[in-house]
């Protein structure tokens, strides 16, 4: 998996991470952290295999998904 992107929000650190190989699942990895601490790890289904970075599809997706997630935490 390849580091992606990170932004931070209401006190929660997320990290997007992406395939970069043909064995790995198609999905993006978004890890949340609080205080330096892992708190919660969920997977998003990608829809189109990556050649030269994320297609905006997916990214759109990794947006909506992650606004989700964001909404959920305390």
């Amino acid at each position: 998996m390849k580091f992606m992107s990170e932004f931070e929000e209401r006190g929660y650190k997320i990290q997007a991470f992406m395939p970069t190989l043909a064995s790995e699942p198609l999905q993006w990895v978004v890890k949340v952290f609080k205080e330096g601490e892992l708190i919660k790890e969920i997977t998003i289904p990608m829809r189109i295999v990556p050649r030269f970075g994320p297609d905006t599809i997916d990214v759109q997706i990794l947006e909506k998904e992650t606004e989700k997630l964001l909404q959920s935490l305390p």
